[in-house]
């Protein structure tokens, strides 16, 4: 059976042009039945849990975010989707880099310092560009979630926390919260679910440039690099 998907686009703004293309070019480039849906608000974690229900509502199998900030070829959304179902992956994301600084992956891994803290700590070194790989968090930028994740968590399913309420080393204020993604991803966890991240195709992400992680631009590796 053909998957249905949400495509939620949450944005602050108006979507960026980049996204706006990537969206208009998935078009009749995908095998896999997909509606949709635009939501701008000042709060993006409102945005996402209102997503939630209009995926319900819809009958979606599937919800995957899409962020007014990023950049894609249909190959990109079509090997997430194909991967997810092949792993039948719980929530599976792609590979991009933060939209200020290009060496900084949105991919986290809990660790313990030297205190004996648990803390999230970037994932420098991506271990494969070949298949997806599991990791304790990633960024919703391009995001796919089963929807059966939802019936297993309570809401709110996007919010802010304090990194103490999942296990992790408090951090003075102000920067006592995780982000929305994070604490999505600590509570996917939590309730005993897998998390990966698919490198296999190239995500931009929309900034002062598209911002890209240097592995795509070495050589033109993958089917369907954006421009």
């Amino acid at each position: 059976m053909t998957p249905k998907i949400l495509i939620a686009v949450p944005s602050f703004d108006d979507p960026a042009f980049e996204t706006i293309i990537s969206l208009k070019k998935l078009e009749g480039e995908t095998d896999f039945v997909h509606a949709t849906k635009y939501k701008k608000s000042t709060y993006i974690h409102t945005a996402r849990n209102c997503f939630v229900y209009d995926a319900v509502d819809l009958g979606a199998n599937f919800l995957m975010f899409i962020d007014a900030d990023m950049s894609f070829a249909p190959i990109a959304f079509n090997n997430l989707v194909k991967h997810s179902l092949e792993l039948d992956a719980d929530v599976i994301g792609g590979l991009y880099v933060s939209r200020y600084d290009e060496t900084k992956n949105i991919i986290k891994e809990i660790i313990t310092d030297k205190e004996g803290f648990k803390v999230l700590h970037d994932i420098e070194k991506i271990p494969t560009f070949d298949k997806p790989f599991e990791v304790d968090g990633l960024g919703t930028g391009f995001m796919l979630i089963n929807m059966r994740v939802f019936q297993k968590l309570d809401p709110p399913f996007f919010y802010y926390p304090n990194p103490k309420d999942f296990g992790l080393k408090e951090v003075p204020f102000p920067k006592n919260e995780l982000g929305d993604d994070i604490s999505f991803c600590m509570k996917v966890r939590q309730a005993g679910m897998k998390i990966y991240c698919d490198p296999t195709f190239e995500l931009g992400h929309v900034g002062k440039k598209v911002y890209r992680h240097p592995h795509y631009a070495v050589k033109d590796k993958f089917e369907g690099n954006i421009e």
